[in-house]
């Protein structure tokens, strides 16, 4: 990323040639050209020992720049153009990658859209003994062998399912990527030399996804990253953003939260609902401010001193305040920060106006990474260290199993549902707990508020 340069977004992207997501029960008609393309990506030094690094962001191994004879590039390009109904695409790159677990890595790939490097992507399934389905607009395929998804990266938000094994290193999934542009897309003219020129600082338009983040999955907590995906390569991005002249008089880029929905499942339990869109985008900045940077999270003890302890509560937190409102407007802590005050409080502000609460405080959020197994006992969330008089949990995604939220004496489970924010009292009886993990990563953002003027609501 050397010549990443960051400036106003002065180019357009050209028209996408897909629009909607498309399923290819056979991608290549020829029995014998895919035997010949499977045979080529499976020749690659996959696996432990191999020559190729392993991705622990992603659980995968990646295989970049694979090519293929003549007639199998032909014949991609051509069933592409015949596909998308436009004789102008043209590749842009191919890769290849087995997903599959090493070392206690799971692979994962959450919600997103990617960076603007293509328009088309062809996902071509060539070994899934793991059974892992990708999902594409919310719809799951499960492809065997030579079937494939085409879809547009920039477009449709696509991620993959919770892995089905958290566990079994024996089996993997191995896809083929095929991406194709038009001639007038940036990567087409970088091929000749031209593309820097024409768009000259245009570098966040080139490396930035369409919500204006590094579309990365959030790492396991305490493995080794491999150097491709250390912490400051990722945010070289926002720090260059930040040295711009001028920068900080850019309005913060916040992430709409309107309210579509409120249930009262209880007295003192309101759930109010705002897009999974927003879930989504907000995730992602947590997977860019947290990357690597998660601390595992204290409980109070006896002796009323706060201690690690893993068989009341075990999941891992990053705290975001007001301080953040000093970044960049474009940097992910700033963006979490006032995203969750400007969507929350009115939330918080309309929980007051039921059960006629007076005015109440906060100064931070907790954000929390739930992993496999991670749960947290029940608890009271007031207490007189940090008086709470009224909590509110943030749930950011959907891709997870278990994780659900119980509320102990009202006989309330609330589920994992992205966009869902639950504002409940802070003591007797709200007792409540957040079940086991049972598969993939739950993540969430909380707060605590207090009287006005009292004391804070603590961490």
């Amino acid at each position: 990323m050397t010549d990443l340069i960051q400036g106003p977004i002065r180019a357009s992207i050209p028209e996408n040639p897909i629009k909607e997501p498309l399923f290819v029960e056979k991608f290549f008609d020829d029995d014998a050209m895919f035997s010949r393309v499977a045979t080529k990506v499976n020749s690659v030094s996959w696996g432990p020992g191999g020559s190729h690094k392993y991705s622990t962001t992603m659980g995968r191994w990646e295989h970049s720049g694979i090519t293929f004879d003549a007639d199998i590039e032909a014949y991609c390009l051509d069933k592409v153009r015949k596909m998308c109904g436009n004789k102008d695409l043209g590749k842009t790159y191919f890769f290849a990658a087995r997903y599959q677990i090493q070392d206690g890595c799971i692979p994962n790939l959450w919600d997103h859209y990617d960076q603007n490097g293509t328009q088309v992507t062809v996902d071509i399934t060539i070994t899934n003994s793991a059974n892992w389905a990708l999902r594409v607009n919310g719809r799951d395929y499960y492809k065997t062998p030579n079937q494939a998804v085409a879809f547009s990266g920039q477009l449709h938000e696509h991620a993959r399912p919770p892995y089905p094994t958290s566990t079994d290193e024996s089996v993997y999934c191995t896809v083929l990527f095929l991406h194709y542009a038009t001639s007038d897309h940036w990567i087409r003219q970088l091929s000749d030399g031209s593309g820097l020129s024409k768009f000259g600082n245009d570098g966040n338009f080139r490396y930035f996804n369409k919500h204006r983040y590094m579309p990365i999955p959030d790492p396991p907590v305490g493995q080794v990253i491999d150097s491709s995906h250390d912490y400051d390569n990722m945010m070289n991005n926002y720090d260059i953003l930040s040295r711009q002249e001028g920068a900080f008089d850019a309005p913060v880029e916040i992430t709409p939260m309107p309210i579509i929905d409120k249930k009262i499942h209880a007295p003192g339990i309101v759930e109010y609902t705002f897009p999974r869109e927003a879930g989504v985008q907000l995730t992602g900045l947590v997977h860019n401010h947290c990357f690597r940077l998660w601390e595992q999270a204290q409980v109070l003890s006896d002796a009323r001193k706060s201690v690690y302890n893993e068989n009341s509560r075990k999941c891992y937190v990053r705290t975001v305040s007001s301080r953040q409102l000093g970044c960049h407007p474009i940097d992910p802590g700033h963006r979490i920060y006032a995203s969750l005050e400007a969507g929350v409080m009115p939330m918080i502000e309309d929980y007051r106006k039921i059960y006629s609460i007076k005015e109440l405080d906060s100064d931070r959020w907790n954000l929390l990474r739930y992993d496999h197994t991670n749960m947290f006992h029940n608890h009271y969330d007031d207490c007189l260290e940090f008086p709470r008089v009224v909590a509110v949990s943030v749930i950011l995604n959907d891709a997870y199993e278990g994780g659900e939220l119980v509320f102990q004496h009202h006989n309330l489970t609330i589920g994992s549902k992205a966009g869902s924010v639950v504002v409940f009292s802070g003591s007797y009886p709200f007792m409540h707990r957040v079940n086991p993990v049972k598969i993939g990563t739950r993540y969430a953002a909380v707060k605590w508020f207090n009287w006005q003027g009292g004391s804070r609501a603590g961490i």
